[in-house]
């Protein structure tokens, strides 16, 4: 295995469009990786370009120290699982998996025997003989990943893999993929629009937007610290409530106000808040943080507003409240008591629950359990 290096790499296509702007990263030998973000927002450009499939504008792309970006696909020693299998319908499983085999010349006995080994990794022995289309698509995934795994590339790349499978499927076999990962110590560069993906699967996430990397950092950090509105919007299942906040200068530190009602600013968080005074900020609440009913004794912000829907989800349900002054907002709550639609909903946040970021966006100040939660990944 070996580590994957990308310094200012970028796209665009020849109708002006910008796939992707100049781009850094860096996978360690070994790790696992995953490219996180919106339909569009470059995942797959970017996995495209270190398979040699697409071209690079700008930037260098190296594997194990050597560039590779001027190389055709072939030759670059890394091995691509698409979202759409891409397997032979005229080949066995057992050829689909040993046709890169073939195609460098491997010895029959020496094709055989690795054949059988990725299949022993996988469970699919008992596959060998079949064809795709008499197997599930969770069968046909594996010898997807089989037909990667047997070359014993550099770095394996995963464009959504999982996203053909049904619900239950995916989450079993996100586990066979973690699990896959510690037994072969490989390099992974996953790629998915699916949180849940991201957070199980990855050592580190990059969140992308529009083609531009907008945070790196492990699952805690990224739902504890949100580089930013992008990020704090949509890492969360509901993402974190963004509600405009208006800062004023008051006598004892800055004074806040959002959704029609005041905002008690916590003291470790008034010294970010201070230079802003009489500018908009946008306050983040996480929906869990959201409490309904009577305010406890030190919140810091308290609004009502009518509930609109109820997602019911079992063990929880999330409620989605629009407020008097016409936000949106989303509160995770326990399964009962259980609020009906157009019902008055009394909703407060502690102060521990504050999330602030500035007019371009990025963060200025987390809650300080936040910083806690980091330190203590």
């Amino acid at each position: 295995m070996a580590e994957l290096r990308l310094a200012g790499l970028a796209k665009r296509f020849p109708d002006g469009t910008e796939a992707l702007a100049p781009l850094d990263l860096e996978v360690p030998d070994g790790a696992f990786y995953v490219l996180l973000g919106p339909s569009g927002c470059g995942k797959t450009t970017l996995l495209r370009l270190i398979a040699g499939l697409e071209t690079p504008t700008a930037g260098e792309i190296r594997i194990g120290g050597r560039r590779v970006d001027g190389l055709p696909p072939q030759a670059r020693d890394v091995a691509m699982v698409f979202q759409d299998y891409a397997l032979y319908p005229h080949l066995s499983v057992r050829d689909n998996i040993a046709f890169p085999l073939r195609m460098r010349r491997v010895p029959r006995a020496e094709r055989e025997r690795r054949v059988r080994e990725v299949a022993r990794l996988l469970g699919i022995e008992a596959l060998l003989g079949r064809r795709p289309r008499e197997l599930s698509g969770g069968q046909r995934q594996r010898v997807a990943m089989g037909r990667a795994l047997v070359r014993a590339p550099a770095v394996f790349l995963m464009d959504e893999p999982l996203s053909n499978l049904d619900a239950r499927l995916r989450i079993g076999m996100r586990a066979e993929i973690a699990a896959l990962h510690r037994r072969t110590g490989g390099t992974f560069l996953y790629v998915t629009h699916d949180q849940a993906e991201a957070m199980t699967l990855g050592e580190r996430i990059a969140v992308l937007d529009r083609g531009r990397l907008r945070q790196l950092a492990d699952p805690d950090t990224l739902y504890a610290r949100p580089a930013d509105v992008f990020v704090a919007g949509f890492v969360g299942s509901p993402g974190m409530n963004l509600v405009p906040a208006r800062v004023r200068a008051g006598p004892a530190g800055p004074e806040a106000e959002a959704a029609g009602a005041p905002v008690a600013v916590p003291a470790e968080q008034a010294g970010a808040l201070a230079p802003y005074a009489g500018a908009t900020l946008t306050l983040g609440v996480r929906p869990e943080a959201l409490r309904v009913g009577p305010a406890g004794e030190g919140a810091a912000w308290r609004v009502a507003g009518r509930c609109e829907a109820l997602e019911r989800l079992g063990h929880e349900q999330v409620a989605w409240v629009r407020t008097g002054a016409g936000e949106r907002l989303a509160a995770r709550l326990p399964a009962r008591p259980r609020p009906a639609p157009g019902e008055t909903l009394p909703l407060w946040a502690p102060p521990g629950a504050l999330y602030w970021f500035g007019p371009d966006g990025r963060l200025l100040a987390a809650p300080a359990a936040a910083d806690a939660a980091r330190a203590g990944r």
